[in-house]
Parts: C-alpha cells; structure tokens; sequence
C-alpha cells in the first residue's frame, strides 16, 4: 500500500473531510496530496512513507515472536535520501499555496 492510500486512510479515519489534489495543468506540475477539513479548519497534506529494510523487518518480527528483545541498530546524521524526500514534499506543499487553507502537513 502506497503512502497516499495510507495517509488517506488515516486522516480518514480521525474523521477529516479528505479531497485529492490532482496534478494539474498542462505543464504537470507535481501538487501535494490532499486537502483535508475538520472543525471549520483546512490544511494542505503532502504524505510520504519511510519504511524499513524489509530484510530488517523481517528479522526483527522473528526475534519478537520468540520472545526476545529486537534491537535495530543505525547512524545518526545527515541522511540525503531523507532530505531528499523533505526537499520535494516541501516543493510540493508550496506548489499548492494557491489552494485555500489555513496550514500544510508533511
């Protein structure tokens, strides 16, 4: 399942009124996600979803489901691939600004 469809669900779910932005105009121009209202309120959702290795995943379900503690471990720092993906939803949210709202979610 794809970011947007779980983010969707979600939002859904906390009981937010969900509209799908769709990419728009001619030139492509990549948009961010959703808008969503609750309560007289509405901000524009950009989603994205940061998984784990699945390999890493999947050991860590083993070690749990027999009973003992799974430690994952990694670097802290810089990560360009994180970044990275802030950078575009960051483009994207401001790339729908023209939509009304009172707030952006990334």
């Amino acid at each position: 399942m794809n970011s947007d469809c779980i983010a969707r669900e979600y939002l859904e779910g906390l009981g937010y009124q969900v509209e799908v932005i769709p990419t728009s105009d001619r030139d492509r121009k990549k948009e961010s996600d959703f808008i969503v209202s609750y309560d007289g309120h509405t901000a524009i959702v950009e989603a994205k979803l940061k998984e784990d290795d699945q390999n890493v995943a999947e050991e860590k379900e083993r070690t749990l489901a027999a009973g003992e503690v799974a430690i994952v471990e990694g670097k802290l720092g810089r990560n360009e691939t994180i970044s990275g993906v802030i950078r575009t939803a960051a483009k994207q949210l401001s790339s729908s600004s023209d939509k009304e709202h009172d707030f952006k979610l990334m």
